[in-house]
């Protein structure tokens, strides 16, 4: 299974609980919100081209939100991170899953048409990640390192990896797949957060405001940011340009307006009050 895969049919069902099922009932309403809207605008189209709008749709959302859902991702993980000592602080234990709503109205904007609803934090491991294996997710949630260690070789990335966490976006039955990378942070980044600075980040307040960012069609950047410097990540919106969307930054004027912090990008890794740190040496974790 590859990145940014649309997956299709996943049951969930043994993973749910009461609350997600109530989320489900509005999820419903608002995806048959969303194909009146895509049968107005496109009359006549059969059944079928209608769902492969949606997806696409879908799809296109998605890669104008990847950065800010990675670090959505992370930041929720943080907030719902386990506090019993005994739980694993392994991340790569961990599935996020973002769970995703259509708008009320079709924009032509790609960025526009879903927002993020709310997360959900699974321990993939043992029962979980056997039934996960049994629908074809096995592979998925093995792969979030290797694949951020081809990237960052790829990408010319420096070789301060620490691990990475899978998270998928859920819409409808449609899921997407990616991983969030996580790098031991840069000298810039640590003289701008130090460890004391770091566990003042609330990281509640840290997934509201990528909901906000994502609602309003903002979105991290610019394109080919690199992952592993946090603090150059900026704000910003897409605007067209001729036929195409661009991604064009926000001044910093605008991004306080906003109620974004000063910078962004930058989500702490904390577990159980903790903050990780990888030493140089790299050979194990130290909790400070």
């Amino acid at each position: 299974m590859h990145a940014n895969e649309l997956i299709g049919r996943v049951d969930t069902s043994r993973f749910q609980c009461p609350e997600m099922a109530k989320r489900s009932a509005r999820a419903v309403e608002a995806r048959e919100t969303l194909l009146r809207n895509l049968e107005e605008r496109y009359p006549g189209e059969s059944h079928r081209q209608i769902r492969d709008r949606e997806a696409h749709l879908y799809q296109d959302w998605f890669i104008q939100h990847r950065d800010t859902l990675q670090k959505a991702a992370l930041s929720f993980l943080m907030r719902d991170a386990p506090r019993d000592p005994r739980a694993s602080r392994n991340l790569d234990d961990y599935l996020v899953i973002l769970y995703i709503r259509p708008r009320s109205t079709l924009s032509d904007n790609p960025a526009l048409n879903f927002a993020l609803m709310d997360g959900q934090v699974l321990y993939m491991k043992g029962d979980n990640f056997e039934r996960a294996k049994s629908q074809g997710m096995g592979a998925a949630l093995q792969a979030p390192v290797p694949l951020w260690t081809f990237r960052a070789i790829e990408r010319g990335l420096s070789g301060r990896l620490i691990n990475a966490v899978s998270f998928m976006c859920n819409y409808h039955q449609f899921w997407l797949w990616e991983a969030a990378p996580i790098f031991e942070p840069d000298p810039k980044t640590l003289a701008l957060f130090p460890p004391r600075r770091m566990k003042q980040v609330d990281p509640r307040r840290q997934f509201a405001a990528f909901q906000a960012m994502i609602l309003r069609g903002h979105a991290l950047g610019p394109n080919g940011v690199r992952a592993d410097i946090d603090a150059d990540f900026k704000v910003g919106e897409l605007v067209k340009v001729g036929e195409e969307w661009e991604w064009k930054q926000l001044s910093d004027e605008e991004s306080r307006r906003a109620g974004y912090p000063e910078f962004p990008g930058f989500v702490p890794i904390i577990f159980s009050n903790y903050i990780m740190f990888i030493p140089p040496t790299g050979l194990k974790l130290q909790w400070i």
